[in-house]
């Protein structure tokens, strides 16, 4: 028999990312509390230790006397080498007295 060569190519096409189960939280004003709950999950499997940062930003840019307090909990999520599982952050608003308008929160 002759020997045969064969050669391989390999495209990589997996995509890095997180998937955000939502990525708004909506505050009505007058809304005193809200608390809602996200899924964070990899989009493919990490291959190093993925640390992630959380925060949430507002839209449209309050004066800081309208804004309320939030949190959000925990600050961070961290995956290990091929941990894929789902991670849940806590985003909660407490209201003020101050009238503004209403408030989308980019999460």
């Amino acid at each position: 028999l002759a020997d045969v060569s064969l050669t391989v190519d390999v495209a990589d096409n997996d995509q890095a990312g997180i998937a955000v189960s939502a990525s708004e939280l909506v505050l009505l004003e007058g809304a005193s509390t809200v608390t809602k709950t996200y899924t964070l999950t990899p989009i493919t499997d990490p291959q190093a230790q993925l640390d992630v940062s959380v925060t949430a930003s507002v839209l449209p840019t309050p004066t800081i006397d309208a804004l309320g307090t939030f949190t959000v909990s925990p600050a961070s999520v961290s995956w290990a080498i091929n941990d894929k599982s789902p991670r849940t952050v806590t985003v909660s608003y407490a209201g003020d007295d101050v009238a503004a308008a209403d408030l989308v929160w980019t999460i």
